[in-house]
């Protein structure tokens, strides 16, 4: 019979702020002078599943750029689905001690002295795609919204007059994202990270080379991102409430239709084919 104390109840112990996954009774053991097979769910590993990015705020200045949508939609796409890999969230805490000598032995005595949380040290990969096109987004972003490498101040000022002083605190350049570690099932938060003030630290790489004893080369785009990074109870609560309202129902990628609807005319057109060959063969059968 399966154990009905594997999972701690809702609101009990370390789980009373969560919002909705659950989490392990550990105060069930597994391994002592022999394995307890009885017990073995209690053991169930823990595997990471893809974090899940969700932009929440665009930078204010894009409502001055011309074809802003085209900004919006680009950088939506960038930050959520076309990113090959995202590394560098982080946010376990640490704690410093002091040492003390207790008695001539060499013991200490140790008495804590401060509580810190590591810092996240985002950075985003995209494979490149035709005409340095990413490369392009992020270091048009910079001169426009953050500064130009020339004049050093942003060139949103010298194509539309009507930006206004006010408007250039810090989210007229940053955004904000929503990380979300959802459980296998992906209903379900296991941890989250909402970063907010998001600034690009460069545009990526923007090199080129000639070599003709190599093969041509692809080409990845790498970019760290500055940002303000809040986490806990609340941050948990509000992605999950973000999470719930994604209806997964009847998202089976089985099931998709396909793209291509018919044959090509040009194709059906070159009466060269296996189709083609029967239709031969039936129009001169001997009846």
């Amino acid at each position: 019979m399966q154990p009905t104390d594997i999972l701690l109840p809702d609101g009990a112990g370390w789980n009373n702020q969560r919002s909705a996954s659950p989490t392990i009774n550990l105060a069930n053991g597994q391994f002592g002078s022999m394995a307890d097979y009885e017990r073995f769910l209690d053991a169930t590993p823990y595997v990471g599943e893809h974090v899940i990015p969700v932009l929440l705020e665009p930078p204010v200045g894009f409502q001055y750029l011309k074809d802003s949508n085209l900004w919006y939609q680009a950088l939506k796409a960038l930050i959520e689905i076309k990113a090959k890999s995202i590394e560098g969230l982080n946010s376990g805490i640490e704690v410093a001690y002091a040492d003390t000598p207790f008695g001539g032995a060499g013991e200490q005595m140790s008495k804590a002295t401060n509580v810190t949380r590591q810092v996240s040290a985002l950075s985003y990969t995209w494979d490149e795609v035709a005409w340095k096109g990413i490369a392009n987004y992020w270091g048009s972003y910079i001169r426009l919204l953050i500064g130009d490498e020339e004049n050093k101040t942003p060139l949103i000022t010298a194509i539309n007059p009507a930006v206004k002083a006010s408007d250039f605190l810090i989210n007229f350049c940053s955004f904000s994202v929503m990380y979300i570690e959802p459980d296998a099932s992906g209903t379900r938060v296991v941890d989250a990270w909402l970063m907010r003030g998001m600034q690009p630290e460069s545009e990526g790489d923007r090199t080129g080379k000639r070599d003709l004893n190599s093969e041509k080369e692809t080409k990845e785009v790498n970019i760290s991102f500055k940002g303000l990074q809040q986490v806990g109870w609340g941050v948990i609560q509000q992605a999950q409430t973000i999470l719930t309202a994604r209806n997964y129902r009847g998202a089976n990628p089985n099931l998709r239709s396909t793209y291509i609807d018919d044959i090509d005319a040009n194709v059906k057109a070159a009466l060269t084919g296996n189709a083609d060959l029967i239709d031969r063969i039936n129009r001169t059968a001997v009846r």
